[in-house]
């Protein structure tokens, strides 16, 4: 059971990446599609397709900072970047907004780079413990 949950904390330190993937597969496939565009290629990417790949990054990265919570005992950058995965998923999937996208991805990042900073910090000591802070 040990083995299990220290694999599983080791899957949160991939929210970082799954973030870079995401926002890669929305404006990295945008870029070159204009860029092979302006090259005289004509590209066809199935939005369809396109909008469920970006999803599921994102919600990847929001589950490898739910793994994270109970590491760090912090909740924000857990709700900070549910509440962006919430507006990029109802975005991509309901009524397109680029402010919305825009400001789903940028809640997405802000999120990763609180978790990321906490996963740095190390382990939140147990409540009730008598462990010093240096």
């Amino acid at each position: 059971m040990n083995q299990q949950f220290s694999a599983l904390q080791r899957l949160g330190r991939f929210s970082g990446v799954a973030v870079v993937f995401s926002v890669v597969a929305c404006y990295g496939t945008l870029a070159l599609v204009a860029i092979l565009s302006l090259a005289g290629v004509t590209v066809s990417v199935h939005e369809g397709a396109w909008a469920a790949v970006i999803v599921v990054l994102v919600w990847v990265a929001v589950l490898a900072m739910g793994l994270n919570v109970q590491r760090n005992r912090k909740f924000g950058p857990f709700l900070i970047a549910d509440i962006g995965a919430l507006l990029i998923s109802w975005v991509m999937m309901v009524d397109y907004s680029r402010t919305m996208e825009i400001v789903g991805f940028a809640l997405l990042i802000i999120g990763a780079l609180w978790d990321r900073q906490l996963r740095r910090r190390g382990p939140a000591p147990l409540p009730g413990t008598d462990q010093e802070k240096e």
